[in-house]
């Protein structure tokens, strides 16, 4: 095991380097604490909105590649958790985007090494603000977070505690107008030992906590504190006497929103991080333990955008759900954006029935027909860096197409080339053929005379394989290599590739018909008419990008959204028209096992996407029943004179941001992740604006109502008293 990780932005931090021995666990009793003037408690760790990530169930050495990258990348962990399951230690830890300050982290160390890093980082005008202690094999570890305390916050900390010191430290340091902000506790073999952080709460936040709680009692203390606006903000669950015990901090909510679950399975616990993080809420805490019915989870969660607030959020999934439920859609992923900000992700049902895959905003499904907007991008971008010209004739790109073949590539862009459509007994119907390229499915049809006069409009997946054909010809790489290179990888989005049944992508979608499993048919021979797949996430980046102007420059994004004549109003991979008088541009598809959807209003900022597993249902006409949503809204308040909807500044993540980026679930997480569900319910923590929850009993510092109307004056601030004590 890794015994030292450091990381800082400064180079003085970056001289400490400490690569320590294993030694014998010893348990310390005191500990001497450290304190420093006032300053600012939440301004950096409970900022309104930042980049986060997390990762769960990583061994060692992949908890090693992680934590260096992602110091590299400019993040810092605010929450570090290990266990034990099944003979091997998982690592866990939850990131945020890191404000500039050092900090350092620091892992599997005994109690002595524990203690000389906390002197050393302490001296070095950092504060402690996360320590766990752990048993792997047979030998008790600890962890710990600190960083530059830019604030100059005074703190202190204990660890290794007994029942009765904690009750003292807590009860001098509440009266000295501390606030505690990290708990926790475990059993030994010299009985159960508990730890300690706490800060000078200088801004007089009303706080509450409670130590060795049972499951009832915790339940019963969420709710009460939940009521009366208070939001949980540390977590902490052990054994306790062969009983499951809680121990949590409460402190009084701002009025974001937040929530809290428990008691989860793995499968639980990844279900709700991906649901919350669509919603628009990032993790803040988070807890593995042991139970005697297997390993749980829990975690905190706290709003960090303002898409739980957003207005049109109701009225959108209600459509959305009486669509679902009318249509029997096994699953569906919808995502608005606007003005380069998301307001809503959200999935509906299940991306994988079978296995209970839910559908999120990740969830990978195929394109159909929508891949030939991708096409006109592609086509764009590589026009734009001199690699084709969409009025070249496309046997000047492929020399061995029949001479028939007149039409130049941009007329097969804006199907104006009158290549054939699908007819009976179509060939590219009757293969299994995995094309390596465009060009080695062409031949299944180019023979084939055109159906009309090149100019003409006729609607043709068939004369996208032969666009496809023509930009290999032009670049030498197979068009599938160039949605990679020029989509996938250039504009970062990494799920938007032509489909591979061969490979695995993870959160891909299951494909049904009627509500019924149906196998996928091989579609490599039209990847830019109909074979390329995509999350809903990143095809409505594709949009946000396309918007402004980072994908196209803004003369190509009009060129490609112009129809070249009047034969009809089919651009260039897209349909054009108007909304209520607003500009709109769409494209539908359609094929086995999906139907899909993205509407784009260029003047709103306004960005469409709906995705879904099955094909039979009318997925545009949603399309459209939320487009109107979102005009009358605008128009209501215009009208009322009101400014319309626009994203508040400051408060959102930017489209290309890690807000919340993929979790990370290593080996040994992926082994845990198969572990049965039990019966037994997962109790929910939640609140938005409030919070979930235990027993305890109260001392001689009892007061009469502990959330009443005025909780008792502490040193000036408003504080609920409220000692931890076991029972």
């Amino acid at each position: 095991m890794f015994s030292s990780m450091v990381h800082a932005t400064y180079r003085r931090w970056l001289s400490i380097t400490l690569v320590l021995t294993i030694l014998s666990t010893t348990l310390l009793t005191t500990a001497v604490p450290l304190q420093a003037a006032g300053g600012q408690l939440t301004n950096f760790l409970d900022q309104n909105s930042v980049a986060w990530a997390s990762v769960r169930g990583l061994s060692s050495s992949e908890y090693h590649d992680d934590w260096v990258a992602r110091g590299n990348a400019g993040y810092l962990p605010i929450d570090q958790e290990v266990i034990e399951l099944d003979g091997a230690a998982h690592y866990a830890a939850v990131w945020q985007k890191n404000d500039g300050r050092g900090w350092a982290s620091r892992r599997d160390l005994t109690a002595e090494q524990f203690d000389d890093a906390w002197t050393e980082y302490s001296n070095a005008g950092m504060r402690l603000i996360d320590q766990d202690s752990y048993v792997v094999n047979g030998l008790r570890y600890y962890t710990g977070i600190w960083i530059e305390n830019k604030e100059n916050l005074g703190w202190l900390s204990y660890r290794i505690l007994t029942d009765q010191q904690f009750h003292d430290y807590y009860t001098q340091y509440r009266a000295e107008g501390w606030m505690l902000i990290d708990v926790e506790a475990f059993p030994t073999g010299d009985g159960m030992r508990y730890s300690q952080i706490w800060v000078k709460n200088t801004e007089h936040l009303d706080w509450v906590a409670w130590r060795d709680m049972s499951s009832d009692s915790y339940h019963d203390k969420f709710e009460a504190y939940e009521q009366s606006g208070y939001r949980v903000m540390d977590l902490e669950s052990y054994t306790r006497n062969g009983t499951q015990n809680y121990a949590a901090i409460w402190v009084k909510n701002d009025g974001r929103g937040w929530y809290a679950y428990r008691d989860m399975t793995a499968k639980a616990y990844g279900d709700k991080w991906m649901q919350l993080r669509d919603a628009g809420y990032r993790l803040v805490d988070f807890e593995i333990y042991t139970t005697a019915e297997g390993p749980r989870y829990a975690g905190v969660w706290r709003q960090n955008s303002d898409r739980p607030d957003w207005a049109l959020k109701d009225p959108v999934t209600n459509a959305i759900q009486s669509y679902v439920d009318s249509n029997n859609v096994p699953g569906l992923t919808v995502v608005i954006a606007q003005n380069g900000q998301f307001r809503y992700l959200r999935g509906f049902g299940y991306g994988n029935v079978e296995t209970e895959q839910i559908a999120h905003s990740r969830t990978v499904y195929r394109l159909a027909s929508v891949s030939k907007a991708v096409a006109g991008v592609l086509s764009m971008r590589l026009q734009e860096q001199n690699q084709i010209s969409l009025a070249t004739p496309v046997r000047d790109y492929v020399p061995t197409l029949p001479a028939l073949h007149t039409e130049t590539l941009g007329q097969l862009l804006s199907n104006r080339g009158c290549v054939r459509h699908y007819i009976n007994n179509d060939p590219v119907n009757d293969q299994d053929n995995q094309y390596a390229t465009a060009l080695a499915a062409a031949p299944l049809f180019w023979n084939d005379p055109l159906v009309c006069t090149p100019g003409s409009y006729f609607y043709s997946t068939h004369g996208y394989t032969l666009l496809g054909a023509s930009l290999e010809g032009a670049t030498g790489k197979p068009v599938a290599t160039l949605v990679k290179e020029q989509i996938a990888d250039a504009l970062n989005l990494p799920t938007i590739l032509a489909e591979n049944r061969s490979q695995s992508v993870k959160y891909r979608a299951a494909t049904y018909s009627d509500g019924n499993p149906v196998t996928p048919d091989n579609i490599s021979w039209k990847v830019l008419g109909g074979g390329l797949e995509s999350s809903a996430y990143d095809l409505a980046r594709l949009g946000m990008k396309i918007l402004n102007n980072s994908a196209l420059s803004a003369a190509s994004k009009t060129a490609m959204w112009l129809p070249p004549n009047n034969a009809s109003n089919y651009a260039f991979g897209w349909s054009t028209g108007t909304d209520q008088g607003t500009p709109v541009v769409a494209k539908d598809g359609a094929q086995t096992g999906s139907r899909a959807y993205i509407r784009i209003y260029p003047e709103k900022g306004y960005v469409i996407v709906l995705l879904s597993n099955q094909r039979q249902h009318d997925l545009p006409n949603l399309g459209r029943q939320i487009g109107t949503l979102l005009l009358d809204a605008e128009n209501a308040m215009t009208a009322a004179g009101v400014m319309p909807i626009q994203p508040i500044a400051g408060s959102l993540i930017a489209a290309d941001d890690a807000e919340g980026e993929d979790e990370v679930v290593g080996s040994l997480g992926r082994l845990h992740l198969v572990l049965p569900i039990t019966t037994k319910p997962v109790t929910p923590i939640r609140a938005m604006p409030g919070a979930d929850l235990g027993e305890n009993q109260e001392d001689e510092l009892q007061i009469e109502n502990p959330i009443g109307d005025q909780p008792p004056v502490v040193n000036g601030s408003q504080s609920i008293f409220l000692p931890l004590v076991t029972k």
